[in-house]
């Protein structure tokens, strides 16, 4: 029942002993208790990428820098971004992410450093209507959401061997909502937490082989549910971020975050999170379809082409400063985020400034 609609019955009629007689009307309903609102987190996000060494022989240097997106789960306010060079900034593809971008001269191999900073305010993302699904797309719009994000990626191989696994693990569910919450419920369960110097091959979101060697950090552990969610004809995509630490008001974020996103028709994008349901096991349920507020999202995808483009590949992830010499890619920088919690968002009526 909607909040505030009570319930209304027509008194009846009713023939009794030849007497026509109304029927007591039924009284009104309570209203159905108002809806919790998201809880909301905001924060301040800093990160500083420092470019040591910068060979002197370099003539013509690139560097790309992500910057927050804004969607209906975080608004981002004064982006500020500090360096020797001037920016320009432009939106990726797909809406994939901001990137400033800068172009630098020789130094004579002295290093560099550039700090981003900006204000976020992120909502909590609770579960949508689920009783609103659909069994195929609706419109142009929703077959275009299908026909992009399906599509397999580098690392996110679409093969005979992930169909029949992703065949095998949702059997006997018909539904995609059904179908999706057994991919998630699989990594969740089967998915072991495991780093990149106890395993070769972790962390680079390799959603088969997370798979198939039944190990990942949180950089595999949405790539797998989205490698089967595909697999299976449902739309999927990856989140990249960070996550601001529990119960902590300011400190260093410790390594980048990752989590999904797999599209139902007639409802939207829902969200998943099989690291945090596994790191968390009384909230496990609840990290499909639902979102924590302490988080702010970077891009969007795998594969991201830059703009204006890279010369090397498209990147696997894309959270943290690129750059390349003479067109060709540089090791990366050292990038260290910091957070600060905030009671309110200093400015916050000069929303979403661009530098």
């Amino acid at each position: 029942m909607m909040p505030g609609r009570f319930l209304r019955v027509a008194a009846a009629l009713s023939v009794a002993a030849g007497l026509l007689v109304a029927a007591e009307p039924s009284k009104p309903a309570a209203p159905a208790a108002p809806k919790t609102p998201p809880k909301v987190g905001m924060f301040t996000i800093s990160t500083q990428s420092v470019f040591n060494p910068i060979p002197k022989t370099l003539q013509v240097m690139d560097f790309w820098f992500p910057m927050p997106y804004e969607d209906e789960h975080q608004k981002i306010y004064q982006r500020f971004i500090s360096g020797p060079y001037n920016v320009e900034t432009a939106e990726l593809a797909d809406h994939a992410g901001v990137v400033a971008y800068m172009q630098g001269k020789p130094r004579g191999g002295l290093p560099m450093q550039v700090r981003v900073t900006f204000h976020v305010e992120r909502f909590e993302s609770l579960a949508p209507d689920f009783s609103k699904a659909v069994s195929r797309p609706a419109n142009d719009e929703e077959k275009a959401i299908h026909e992009r994000w399906t599509r397999p990626e580098t690392l996110v191989v679409i093969d005979k061997e992930m169909r029949s696994m992703a065949s095998k693990i949702a059997s006997g569910k018909k539904k995609p909502l059904d179908r999706a919450r057994a991919f998630y419920d699989h990594v969740v369960a089967n998915i072991q937490n495991a780093s990149p110097y106890e395993v070769r091959g972790v962390g680079y979101g390799n959603a088969k082989f997370t798979l198939t060697q039944g190990k990942g950090n949180e950089m595999d552990m949405a790539p797998a549910f989205i490698g089967l969610c595909r697999a299976d004809g449902i739309p999927a995509r990856s989140i990249l971020g960070v996550k601001i630490p529990d119960g902590l008001r300011q400190g260093t974020v410790a390594d980048y975050h990752s989590w999904a996103e797999f599209y139902l028709d007639g409802v939207g994008w829902v969200p998943a999170d099989p690291a945090e349901g596994r790191k968390s096991p009384s909230r496990r349920a609840w990290y499909f379809g639902n979102l924590d507020e302490r988080r702010a999202a970077i891009s969007i995808g795998r594969d991201i082409q830059l703009v204006p483009p890279q010369k090397d590949r498209p990147l696997n992830f894309w959270a943290k400063a690129y750059w390349e010499g003479d067109g060709k890619p540089m090791p990366d920088p050292y990038v260290e985020a910091t957070f600060q919690e905030l009671t309110e968002i200093p400015g916050k009526e000069t929303s979403s400034d661009q530098p």
